[in-house]
């Protein structure tokens, strides 16, 4: 996730939480709802993740301290950037793997990447 998910009235959010909830469906939420039915995810749970998702303030993330590793899909360019939530985090790193949205966490490099932090830290 980049930045974006910082502010609480991003139009994405409310997007995606009108899709998942079956208030409106668009032409560009519709893949995301296909691909969770595809995958048997519950809709209207993840319409009121959506919909109550805590939001962090980049005031609260310039806060945290501890090593953060920001690890980001080569092809996610939806959620925000992750350079300017690198950059207000003052103690992370960044890396990108391949992978999209959906499937960044099955690659093998994600789990190195996260082992190899986890060691290091």
């Amino acid at each position: 996730m980049g930045l974006d998910f910082t502010d609480p009235n991003w139009s994405r959010r409310g997007m995606f939480a009108n899709a998942f909830s079956g208030r409106s469906i668009t032409p560009e939420t519709s893949g995301a709802v296909n691909y969770a039915k595809s995958i048997g995810a519950d809709l209207k749970i993840l319409g009121f993740l959506q919909d109550y998702q805590p939001v962090t303030t980049t005031a609260e993330l310039n806060k945290i301290i501890i090593p953060t590793l920001i690890i980001t899909g080569n092809e996610d360019k939806e959620n925000g950037s992750p350079l300017a939530l690198k950059q207000q985090l003052p103690n992370s790193s960044i890396l990108s793997v391949k992978g999209d949205h959906n499937n960044t966490y099955k690659e093998n490099s994600f789990a190195v990447s996260v082992l190899m932090f986890l060691k290091d830290h």
